[in-house]
């Protein structure tokens, strides 16, 4: 190593400075302890500066800067490439050059230096909008308006696209801050929507570009009611002070003679007080939210195999139909009117413990909607007492997950006995009972849910028989000591949620997570029966709609649960990135990986009855 530094200091030959830096490259490759000699001893800051050499000596450079960079626990390298104005040298290399392989390589080093909480405002401040201008937009196809045909019908979601959107993914993942910045860069949000409508129906939508950019729009989803400003949400400024807007709610400001008028929409919109038609936004973060993107997210669901894009997808969804503003209630349903329902509950039945979960609090979401509730309450019951703990597709299930599931059957069984009897009839007392004494096998939060439930039931006079005959009655919650916190699960009672995890970390373990003897995590493969989307496809041609009888009110709406994305490592779903040939470092091929991440945020998914 000395002598390589000598000659990285001190040579003036391209050739031989290339050499250099390759041989740096390579015993870099998979040696964490060689990669902190090579930083102590000094190596980081000369190979940042040849990034202003010559092509062939800026591409060795760039694959050992690419190494030095990768791995969790190589954070102090990714600090140091930083402090050595790496990020600054990078991006100047991006706009200047043409050259695929030097693209692929800074965006490499960039989706490696984005895992570091260190550098990621850094790379917020001076890379993002030089990824999106120079990256995402022209290799999307999207251009503002118009649409470059040659690429619409055939998007290429290069190595370089890959890389860029893992970048951003979590660069997502960065807090309140990193999103408004994200939110605001122009042609972002539009760019990753065109993107996904592309892909569809091309068998090409299991890609890791796919699944990034999925990610991304997850996280900036993520509390959309509180952190976007009402000029996005309704309009310019003048419009929404005019008309009294702002906040999470859609207000007029002035009653004056429009009472009778006030009225008449007043009845027109039975269960959404003050509403307002919402305006139409056509590009920007305004496109987040428009009833017409739940079309593209369903679409992934039915065409997608890969559970980190369905479980981003679900959980996109979820955030989307979280809150309590204008737009959650006309997204879920928006949901509901695309046949969405049952796309979604039939995700219950794959074998992935992510995409469970995902699934059962977008479900207990949608039910915000009295006759999303009603229809749920009808079809999706079965599925979600399923996946209770004795039942034959409890295998592999966490109790996060557990504790969705219950929290969704607690929402559609609240002010429903016809739901509570399909419980009971379903076998889903007696599972509830079980969690509810196994104090010793399951966290405090599915015990305290399921006592919650269990006295939903006991509410109606009918079932207390069955219920006292399993072993539980009324007193038991309320000798219920409160729930411990110590899993990381916190629950809600007043809303009757799970939090949203803020957790950006990069461990996937289940520490301190309860389970019972026996019970495994997902293994991350899905089998064929549950993983094809054809075999999920359609259960009832006519769908739910046929099974309303009068158009009901909307249920009250409550605070819901959002989440957010991981950040996570470039390794985490395809070939190594320290995987290179000498001197140019090209990777191998993408392969799939069992998912190991989620949110981006920090870090979030088909039969057809609606």
């Amino acid at each position: 190593l000395p002598h390589l530094l000598e000659i990285l200091t001190t040579a003036t030959n391209g050739k031989l400075l290339s050499s250099a830096a390759g041989c740096i490259q390579h015993l870099a490759y998979n040696q964490d302890h060689m990669k902190n000699r090579i930083r102590d001893i000094g190596c980081i800051p000369i190979l940042v500066r040849l990034l202003q050499a010559e092509e062939e000596v800026c591409l060795s450079a760039l694959g050992a800067l690419r190494n030095l960079s990768f791995g969790i626990q190589n954070n102090l390298n990714k600090i140091a490439i930083n402090e050595a104005h790496g990020v600054t040298l990078l991006v100047q290399l991006l706009k200047s050059s043409d050259n695929f392989e030097i693209q692929e390589l800074v965006t490499g080093v960039f989706w490696n230096l984005s895992s570091s909480e260190q550098v990621k405002p850094e790379l917020l401040k001076r890379a993002l909008e030089s990824i999106v201008k120079y990256i995402i937009i022209p290799q999307s196809g999207w251009k503002g308006s118009q649409v470059r045909s040659d690429i619409a019908s055939n998007i290429q979601c290069t190595t370089v696209f890959r890389n860029a959107t893992g970048c951003l993914r979590n660069l997502s993942s960065a807090g309140l801050e990193g999103r408004q910045v994200m939110r605001s860069c122009h042609g972002l949000v539009d760019s990753l929507l065109f993107v996904l409508r592309c892909v569809q129906g091309k068998n090409d939508v299991d890609n890791k570009a796919v699944e990034n950019s999925v990610g991304i729009l997850r996280n900036l989803s993520y509390r959309l009611d509180s952190e976007v400003s009402p000029e996005h949400k309704y309009g310019q400024t003048d419009d929404w002070r005019s008309k009294g807007l702002g906040g999470g709610q859609f207000k007029r400001k002035d009653m004056g003679d429009d009472i009778k008028k006030i009225k008449k929409n007043s009845k027109k919109h039975k269960g959404k007080e003050n509403a307002t038609p919402l305006p139409e936004h056509t590009n920007g973060v305004g496109l987040l939210w428009q009833p017409n993107v739940v079309r593209v997210y369903l679409d992934l669901l039915l065409e997608c195999s890969n559970p980190e894009t369905l479980e981003g997808a679900a959980a996109t969804l979820q955030n989307l139909t979280a809150s309590n503003w204008e737009p959650a209630q006309h997204l879920r349903e928006s949901v509901r009117k695309e046949k969405g329902l049952s796309v979604i509950t039939s995700l219950l039945r794959m074998t992935n413990d992510s995409v469970v979960r995902a699934t059962a609090v977008c479900l207990r979401n949608l039910a915000g909607d009295a006759k999303n509730k009603e229809l749920l309450g009808e079809n999706a019951v079965h599925d979600l007492v399923k996946r209770l703990p004795g039942g034959e597709g409890a295998d592999g299930i966490t109790d996060m997950t557990i504790g969705a599931i219950i929290s969704a059957l607690l929402e559609l069984v609240s002010a429903s006995p016809e739901t509570a009897r399909r419980l009971k009839e379903l076998g889903g007392i007696g599972r509830l009972v079980e969690i509810s004494r196994s104090t010793d096998v399951y966290s405090g939060q599915c015990v305290h849910i399921s006592n919650r439930l269990l006295a939903s039931c006991w509410e109606i006079r009918e079932l207390r028989k069955s219920i006292k005959n399993e072993g539980w009655n009324i007193a038991m919650l309320q000798r219920q000591a409160p729930p411990d916190r110590s899993d990381g699960l916190e629950y809600d009672e007043t809303n009757n949620q799970f939090k949203a995890s803020y957790n950006t970390g990069l461990d996937r373990t289940n520490k301190n997570r309860h389970r019972s003897p026996g019970r495994a995590l997902s293994p991350g493969t899905m089998s064929p029966g549950s993983m094809s989307p054809a075999a999920r496809r359609v259960l009832s041609p006519s769908g739910y709609e046929a099974n309303i009888h009068g158009r009901g009110s909307e249920h009250p709406t409550m605070g819901r649960a959002a989440t957010i994305g991981r950040s996570f490592e470039p390794n985490f779903g395809f070939s190594r990135v320290e995987d290179y040939e000498m001197g140019r470092g090209q990777s191998l091929p993408a392969r799939s990986l069992p998912p190991s991440h989620p949110l981006n945020s920090n870090y979030g998914v088909a039969d057809s009855w609606v």
